[in-house]
């Protein structure tokens, strides 16, 4: 099963909210935007160090969509930071890591 992952900047002021998803993009009234990968604020290595601690080895699914960037280039730019996250985990066996 694939772990899917959709990066989101919150903008929750009172007058904004996560259930005003209907609204268009970049509406001051909606209270989240997708970012493209890199320019969020989530801590992509730490995921990717999460998921290799619980031995989760299936795909790792990112769904892209950036209402502030041009798709190609956006596409393009978060397969670049992604891939340069894909590290292996290390050995499963306490120690080998360091043989």
């Amino acid at each position: 099963m694939p772990c899917f992952v959709r990066l989101l900047w919150c903008t929750l002021n009172g007058r904004s909210g996560l259930l005003g998803s209907y609204l268009p993009y970049s509406d001051p009234r909606r209270g989240w935007q997708p970012r493209c990968p890199g320019r969020g604020g989530l801590d992509w290595e730490g995921i990717i160090r999460a998921l290799h601690a619980i031995g989760y080895e299936g795909a790792l699914a990112v769904e892209w969509a950036d209402p502030g960037m041009d798709r190609a280039y956006g596409a393009e730019e978060a397969c670049r930071f992604v891939k340069r996250l894909d590290f292996e985990a290390p050995p499963r066996a306490e120690g080998e890591a360091f043989r």
